[in-house]
């Protein structure tokens, strides 16, 4: 009975041996690894207008990312005519190993374009479009 017990705590351990329920952390950084870029999934947006001269736009983004890696979330911002486009994602390594997990996201943004001129305008974050009018 004592062998068995022995051999099933063996067996279990070589299972469990370095496994993490937590998020897990980025690997050592290798930079002539490949990369690419994962992206936030976005539920909603919910823009505050800010009183001011210009006018400024700060964003309320709530979502998820697809996965427990942590790496440093980005954003990038770019503008044409009266689309802005906003995009939340990651730099991670093509070889990276993440537990299944979904991970909420919140973040408030602000918009780095100028509005000087009242109108229309669209912004999209990641997949999520909003149109405002000031």
């Amino acid at each position: 009975m004592e062998i068995l017990l022995r051999l099933l705590i063996l067996v279990l351990t070589a299972l469990f041996a370095g496994r993490t329920d937590s998020v897990s952390g980025p690997p050592p950084q290798d930079d002539d690894q490949p990369t690419f870029e994962s992206f936030m999934v976005i539920e909603n947006v919910t823009p505050t207008l800010l009183e001011s001269a210009p006018p400024q736009v700060r964003l309320n983004v709530t979502g998820y990312q697809p996965d427990g890696c942590v790496y440093p979330v980005e954003v990038r911002q770019s503008r044409v005519e009266n689309m802005i486009r906003i995009e939340i994602f990651r730099v991670m390594p093509l070889a990276a190993m993440c537990s299944m997990q979904i991970v909420p996201y919140q973040a408030e943004i602000m918009v780095e374009a100028r509005f000087d001129a009242p109108g229309a305008y669209t912004i999209i974050v990641n997949e999520y479009m909003l149109d405002i009018t000031l």
